[in-house]
């Protein structure tokens, strides 16, 4: 059976010579989805990794890559975890592609209505499922 790799270095840059892989999974949140993954990951791979949010808490997100470098998923439940060091600073969540009707808090609202997409060119973008998604959006 296959041997787990364990490497001491920056997770938000993945580890491209062992790409591509099936899952990636982070234990520590992100404000922005690191283009690294999605492009390291396998058609159909999955991403699973704690997403800062506007509502006080982060949210467990869990994307499905489509080999080119680009990933859709959803939100699944409230977490807490600490934020990578590199993602630590606060920027605001327009910045990070959440849309405005995203960002704003709607009381009951369940975590599978947001939908997180990654381009290819490793822009995020987070709206609610009744949005139209027409270019992703990510910090500069």
């Amino acid at each position: 059976p296959p041997q787990p790799l364990v490497m001491c270095a920056d997770g938000e840059q993945g580890h491209a010579a062992g790409a591509p892989y099936d899952r990636i999974l982070s234990t520590a949140a992100v404000r922005a989805i690191p283009p690294a993954w999605p492009r390291q990951a396998r058609t159909g791979g999955v991403i699973v990794t704690p997403l800062a949010t506007p509502f006080a808490s982060d949210a467990l997100c869990r994307l499905e890559c489509d080999g080119r470098g680009g990933a859709t998923g959803t939100l699944i439940k409230s977490v807490r975890f600490m934020k990578t060091r590199g993602q630590r600073a606060e920027v605001p969540f327009a910045a990070l592609g959440w849309t405005p009707a995203a960002a704003a808090v709607a009381p009951g609202r369940p975590w599978a209505d947001y939908t997180v997409t990654v381009s290819t060119s490793g822009r995020q973008r987070v709206c609610v499922r009744s949005e139209v998604v027409s270019t992703p959006g990510r910090p500069g």
